[in-house]
């Protein structure tokens, strides 16, 4: 599998995947976003790529930049039984972000009016709205609310439904200065995913948790 980052400088942002020989195929080859992320921490990327993706991964699989060893050893143990050799790894060390807020991940409901107040700012949001009856994207000081297709790509068990909409928080985490994104009380902490998910994210320094 290729996967290419393509960021329109008016217009969608986000991945393009090309299958090969050993891959499978997937439900759609992009996730696209109305706005692009400031900043992309390439293992935050990686992450968000395995997330959408990973499914049909199936052999070799280039990323779009270098990426840490760790999150690499993370991303296989993921997709055991299948053996996937991941390219290109970063070799030399480097420095992840830090962030400080919670972002609460908010999909086909309102976003609850204290995160909208002015008083509280601790913590953040990423509303994500289908992009076939939404357009655009409007930042607000602690969130963002954008138009994706990232709800064609929800599939699987209940856990792995979320998967796309954890990859656009791990795009944009950076830009909302998150440490730890927050899923809605619903999600299932016990499935069999959930430890091998919240390894993944500790890797590119994202705690994954769900509300009370």
């Amino acid at each position: 599998m290729i996967i290419k980052w393509s960021n329109e400088l008016h217009g969608p942002a986000g991945f393009t995947v090309t299958p090969e020989d050993y891959d499978g195929t997937p439900r759609l080859f992009q996730l696209l976003m109305d706005v692009a992320p400031k900043v992309r921490h390439w293992d935050r990327q990686a992450v968000a790529a395995f997330l959408t993706f990973g499914k049909s991964f199936g052999g070799p699989v280039t990323m779009p930049h270098k990426f840490s060893p760790a999150v690499s050893n993370a991303i296989k143990a993921m997709a055991l039984p299948v053996q996937l050799d991941l390219q290109p790894i970063e070799y030399y060390p480097e420095a992840l972000p830090i962030g400080e807020r919670r972002l609460h991940v908010i999909v086909d409901e309102q976003v609850p009016g204290s995160l909208l107040s002015p008083q509280n700012q601790r913590d953040g949001f990423i509303e994500v709205l289908r992009s076939d009856l939404n357009n655009g994207a409007l930042r607000r000081i602690n969130g963002l609310t954008l138009g994706s297709n990232a709800w064609v790509h929800s599939t699987g068990s209940a856990l792995e439904s979320w998967y796309p909409y954890i990859a656009v928080a791990c795009l944009f985490a950076e830009d909302l200065d998150a440490s730890t994104i927050v899923l809605p009380s619903e999600v299932d902490t016990d499935s069999p995913l959930w430890l091998s998910l919240c390894n993944l994210l500790a890797t590119a320094r994202l705690g994954l948790e769900v509300a009370e």
